[in-house]
């Protein structure tokens, strides 16, 4: 199917279809043809984000969450995953910084509050840790 490169919601859409399918290969190339149209389109960055981090590119999935919380800093999700897609990097001390983020715009979320404290424990932060570990407990999941 071809569409006209202007049409970036067109190529988010069908980005999130071939996702859903699992087809990860086209959904990449959708969500690329969507920024090459729209280079600010948070749910392109988000996307794509996630398929680079499925496949263990860390570097170039932060920098994807990284535009899309630029465009959307109230993204919850956004601001999480790109707190993971750093710690994996070993980049600790900036995604707790982006874990927290994400917990101040929900607090009631317990992924990320576990999260969190998995990356204070690797900090050798146990005693913070141990609280984000409550915390996730107190929540439902």
């Amino acid at each position: 199917m071809r569409i006209a490169p202007r049409f970036a919601r067109a190529h988010t859409g069908l980005g999130l279809l071939f996702a859903r399918q699992g087809k990860l290969s086209e959904a990449s190339d959708h969500f690329r043809r969507a920024l090459e149209a729209a280079a600010g389109d948070a749910q392109a960055h988000f996307y794509l984000g996630l398929i680079l981090k499925k496949r263990g590119q860390w570097g170039e999935a932060a920098d994807h969450f990284r535009q899309a919380v630029q465009v959307d800093p109230n993204s919850e999700q956004a601001q999480y995953q790109w707190g993971l897609a750093l710690a994996e990097e070993g980049k600790l001390s900036e995604a707790t910084d982006h874990l927290r983020a994400a917990l101040r715009i929900d607090p009631q979320s317990a992924e990320a509050h576990r999260s969190l404290a998995e990356v204070l424990m690797r900090e050798g932060r146990s005693d913070e840790a141990e609280e984000q570990f409550q915390e996730a407990r107190r929540l439902p999941p």
